[in-house]
């Protein structure tokens, strides 16, 4: 399979992006346009940026897909598909909600993770969120796979409000026992 080149057509915004190697369905593109037009994506959200496909069993499939990038942060929409044989595209799209904590904003409750990187031996998700260029504050999260609910379940969220100084101790917020 070959690179995907699509264009869109936003009233007077036209963007073009290619996807090597994966096809994203119709449900996550017409997400991300909806995304851009509500000012939580870049209309650029996927032009040199790889979306991420991980196969979490029992027919669900994870995307992360690039959505907007500023300072540190590569936020990233995050959904699943699930194998519907009922359904006329062959599939159900969930988009997937996060808390991140920004020492600004506080609670980010929200469909975007930041900076995630996925293991798929151990089915868990990570978050970091950097306010600034500069900053070591911000927060850090993990999320695990629970399959049979299918979603992601927080283990523990830490968070930073020290901007300036790099030694400073994180906070626990929530930590699952």
């Amino acid at each position: 399979m070959g690179p995907f080149k699509f264009i869109f057509l936003f009233s007077t915004l036209i963007f073009t992006f290619t996807v090597e190697a994966v096809e994203l369905p119709p449900t996550i593109i017409a997400a991300q346009e909806l995304k851009v037009t509500m000012g939580e994506c870049q209309a650029t959200w996927a032009e040199s940026w790889a979306v991420e496909t991980y196969d979490l069993g029992r027919n669900v499939t994870l995307w992360l897909v690039p959505c907007a990038r500023w300072s540190q942060n590569q936020n990233t929409s995050a959904y699943l598909t699930v194998k519907e044989s009922s359904r006329p595209e062959g599939y159900i799209t969930k988009p997937l909600s996060f808390i991140s904590y920004s020492p600004i904003l506080k609670l980010m409750p929200g469909h975007i993770v930041h900076n995630p990187v996925y293991n798929p031996e151990t089915q868990i998700l990570e978050s970091q969120y950097y306010p600034g260029p500069q900053d070591f504050c911000g927060s850090y999260a993990t999320y695990q796979w629970n399959g049979p609910q299918q979603m992601f379940m927080m283990k523990i969220l830490l968070k930073q409000d020290d901007c300036k100084n790099a030694n400073a101790p994180w906070e626990v917020l929530y930590s699952l026992k």
